[in-house]
């Protein structure tokens, strides 16, 4: 393609437009998706937390207990990425294994509406995603106020966004091929009329017909008009 041509012109404006497309779309699936991530992983930990809010209870020297927590072996593990913590004020606090010696600073954070997802800094620097939850269990007649507390290390999370973008980049980049051959099939379409026009102004040159024929696009057949016009005037002179 020559420079300055139109079927240049139109092919880097359709390319651009394609690739600009493409980013807009990328960057709307990645946001999609971290959203959809941390809301199901935010359904996955009230689970948790309603799970821990079920088994805690008070015993009768008035200390906090759970009878038995969740399965999930990272609990257990230290620093392990999956931390939980109940805290009962005078009766004491309950922490996973895997927080080690650490505590999760549950009062100094404003926290949002029981079952909804906050950041929250974690032992080890990590920053984790945490939903909380707020029970009263009643022992004796009394009622004891706890703060269920069950968090996750977003690196877990950034290692599924990873995966996800593994698979997004190859897909979008098959998606601008695609779209790379619609784009040349639609430029060659809508030069055919130009090269039918040249065509036929060859056929004039030579002879072959005396006018141009009729049935272009309405888009060029005002020039065809003009050009039997021309050609009119150029005879009766």
């Amino acid at each position: 393609m020559k420079a300055g041509s139109l079927r240049l012109r139109l092919a880097l404006s359709a390319s651009a437009l394609i690739v600009l497309a493409l980013v807009l779309a990328g960057l709307g699936l990645v946001v999609i998706f971290d959203r959809s991530l941390d809301a199901r992983t935010a359904e996955e930990l009230d689970h948790t937390a309603k799970y821990l809010a079920g088994q805690a209870s008070v015993s009768p020297d008035g200390a906090l207990t759970i009878s038995a927590p969740p399965p999930d072996a990272r609990f257990a593990t230290p620093y392990g990425g999956l931390y939980w913590q109940i805290t009962a004020g005078a009766a004491g606090e309950l922490r996973s294994r895997s927080l080690w010696d650490r505590g999760l600073a549950v009062d100094a954070i404003t926290k949002p509406e029981p079952g909804r997802a906050f950041d929250l800094a974690g032992p080890n620097d990590q920053r984790l995603i945490a939903v909380w939850r707020p029970v009263v269990i009643e022992r004796s007649g009394r009622e004891t106020p706890l703060q269920v507390l069950v968090t996750m290390d977003r690196a877990d999370l950034a290692a599924t966004r990873k995966a996800f973008l593994r698979l997004l980049v190859p897909s979008l980049v098959a998606l601008g091929l695609v779209l790379a051959a619609a784009m040349i099939v639609f430029v060659q379409r809508a030069l055919a009329p130009f090269r039918t026009l040249q065509a036929d102004l060859t056929a004039i040159h030579e002879g072959r017909i005396d006018q141009l024929p009729a049935g272009f696009p309405a888009e060029v057949q005002p020039l065809v008009d003009d050009f039997n016009r021309l050609i009119a005037a150029q005879e009766r002179a």
